[in-house]
């Protein structure tokens, strides 16, 4: 079974203090980074003491370091070779698109309009956003 926390090595603390000097941040800096509340986790990361295992993971991601190379007796069933590589991390901002495009909508309108002065449109297509699905659903 996986531990829940981690700490760091002696020699792997060194290097994230080393790292963290070179940032030029506070903890609160560093906290923040990591999308932390409180910069106890921080304090307790670089006194040695354990952190849970994605917050170990994160703070070493974000100072650029392997948190397998800071993490003392690291578990084995986060081998090295599992790890990601650079060209594998997901594109952020194809997975924004990714994520908004259920938001936009492109709908087909047909048949006659919902003003009766209006002519007819058929096979028109055109993007609307949800709100304006919600007013033509009201419309009919």
């Amino acid at each position: 079974m996986v531990k829940r926390s981690l700490q760091g090595s002696v020699t792997g603390i060194e290097q994230a203090k080393k790292a963290f000097a070179h940032k030029g941040w506070t903890q609160e800096n560093l906290a923040f980074e990591v999308n932390l509340k409180t910069r106890q986790p921080i304090w307790r990361f670089f006194s040695g003491r354990p952190v849970e295992r994605h917050i170990f993971i994160e703070i070493c991601s974000v100072l650029s370091l392997n948190w397998w190379e800071i993490a003392a007796n690291p578990p084995e069933e986060f081998s090295e070779s599992k790890e990601l590589g650079p060209s594998e991390f997901l594109d952020i901002d194809a997975l924004v698109q990714q994520v908004r495009l259920p938001s936009i909508e492109t709908l087909s309108i047909t048949g006659t309009s919902a003003h009766s002065n209006s002519k007819y449109c058929n096979n028109i297509t055109m993007p609307i956003s949800c709100l304006s699905i919600a007013s033509i659903a009201t419309v009919r």
